[in-house]
């Protein structure tokens, strides 16, 4: 089944989606609650008479969204602690698709990219984004001037280059990829999956509020260094779920401290998200996509 197909055969879940997208959207352009609050809950809604999410899929949103409200009331240290506690557990449940509740559309089945022969599954995740959503919305701060803007790109840019060739370096090395230039007919669905659903809602959670947290918690000279490692190693921990290899870890670790490393001299989750995006769009327009190439 075509990947129009599968969108036009389920006309409420792509609305659901697409209005997902939008609150996304919506907190850069007009950063108000009532705002993209309203949009994600008619997203759930259509999400919810689709069948991609389920009434068990309540409970963590809803205990997500009630403890980044109670962070904005500065609790005591004891209760800021235990509601970051109880964020950083739910979320990465729901980052590696644990959490009950949520039927993720497969948007693109066992498709194949360029040389390589590894099949991927590519889903449209409902759970990762609504992690994303709710967290841009409700906790992680945005950049709105245009000057702001371009001060992060002036230092972004080159950080991305940077880290993509470093990243290339490393996979290079250890037989990860090989050059593969390539522009599939899945290249637009992969940009929009990857950017909405998969790089927005990761820098959000383990940039934008894991990595922010440990910073702010351990308060002294070496918190930036241990917070971008510590993070760092959990994400690479996090993305064994999904490839169990070695070499494919530690090049995900070096991402993360890359992506990392521009959060925290930018103070902008936009850079860790452009880095992102830029290390993934390269890989995959211009090498063996996935990696192991050489390990299957």
């Amino acid at each position: 089944m075509s990947t129009i197909t599968i969108l036009l055969s389920n006309p409420l879940a792509s609305f659901a989606y697409l209005l997902l997208i939008a609150a996304i959207i919506s907190c850069w352009i007009l950063p108000k609650y009532y705002i993209f609050a309203p949009i994600y809950l008619i997203s759930y809604g259509c999400a919810f008479a689709a069948g991609v999410t389920t009434t068990v899929s309540l409970l963590p949103v809803c205990v997500i969204t009630l403890s980044l409200l109670s962070l904005k009331l500065h609790p005591k240290r004891f209760l800021h602690f235990f509601a970051s506690m109880i964020i950083a557990v739910v979320g990465a449940g729901m980052m590696v698709h644990m959490v009950k509740g949520f039927n993720n559309l497969l948007l693109l089945k066992a498709v194949t990219f360029g040389d390589s022969k590894i099949p991927l599954n590519m889903y449209l995740n409902f759970d990762k984004a609504s992690l994303g959503i709710l967290l841009l919305g409700l906790y992680i701060p945005l950049i709105q001037e245009r000057e702001k803007w371009k001060h992060m790109l002036y230092i972004t840019i080159p950080w991305a280059a940077f880290s993509a060739l470093v990243l290339f370096l490393f996979a290079k090395g250890v037989h990860l990829v090989n050059i593969d230039i390539k522009l599939p007919a899945q290249t637009l669905y992969f940009i929009v999956i990857n950017f909405f659903f998969v790089v927005i809602p990761e820098e959000a959670f383990f940039r934008g509020f894991l990595q922010n947290e440990v910073v702010k918690g351990l308060s002294n000279r070496a918190a930036p260094v241990l917070g971008i490692l510590s993070i760092s190693l959990l994400f690479g921990f996090i993305h064994f779920f999904f490839v169990p290899n070695i070499y494919y870890i530690l090049g995900v670790v070096i991402a993360s401290i890359l992506y990392g490393t521009i959060y925290h001299f930018s103070e902008s989750i936009e850079s860790a998200i452009i880095t992102h995006f830029s290390v993934n769009i390269i890989h995959f327009i211009f090498f063996t996509y996935p990696f192991l190439q050489n390990m299957s």
